[in-house]
């Protein structure tokens, strides 16, 4: 009996030992890590690109966000894709290939302060045909500048009534990340 709780306890010690030698710098982490999102806008018929940007390298509630903004033309069909970035690594990843590589786990959610300006549609779908939202059309219209919030939720429930370019109320899921943008036109 003695040995059995002997062999118990050089059980337990060599698992503690093996535990508490584990990196606790490295992230083992499946969750995608997003410090910038770059919204890359091609107008049709030109190879001219128009690069919006959010970058927010601590995350939400730390430093405001450094967000680049430039101006479009109006009354333009644009071509839209989007750029993710994870600055904070020496080599930085590039999230938007995750995504594109599980399109059935994710989606991005467009939302204009005024839809009656300027429109958006998705582009790319997943497998079953459920929107993504990597690649775009955007249809810029005039009048004044307008917000654009762009939402990027995993593990979503794509088929819940709804789920089109801004409503995310019945899709459960988690959302990963928000940028804020402004569109503003030419004069």
């Amino acid at each position: 009996m003695n040995k059995t709780i002997l062999n118990i306890l050089i059980v337990a010690a060599l698992a503690l030992l093996i535990i508490s030698c584990e990196d606790p710098t490295s992230d083992e982490s499946n969750d995608i890590q997003i410090t910038t999102l770059i919204y890359h806008l091609v107008p049709k018929g030109t190879r001219d690109t128009v690069s919006l940007e959010y970058q927010d390298l601590d995350g939400e509630g730390g430093e405001d966000p450094i967000i680049k903004n430039r101006k479009l033309d109006t009354n333009i069909e644009y071509f839209g894709y989007i750029e993710l970035l994870d600055e904070n690594h020496p080599n930085p990843e590039k999230p938007h290939e995750r995504v594109d590589n599980n399109t059935s786990t994710y989606q991005f959610f467009y939302e204009l302060s005024d839809t009656s300006n300027h429109d958006i549609s998705y582009i790319d779908s997943d497998p079953t045909g459920f929107p993504v939202g990597l690649t775009t059309v955007f249809l810029s219209g005039s009048g004044n500048t307008e917000r654009l919030n762009i939402r990027l939720y995993e593990e979503l429930d794509k088929s819940a009534s709804g789920p089109d370019y801004a409503d995310t109320t019945s899709i459960g899921g988690k959302r990963v990340f928000k940028a804020e943008l402004l569109i503003r036109l030419k004069d």
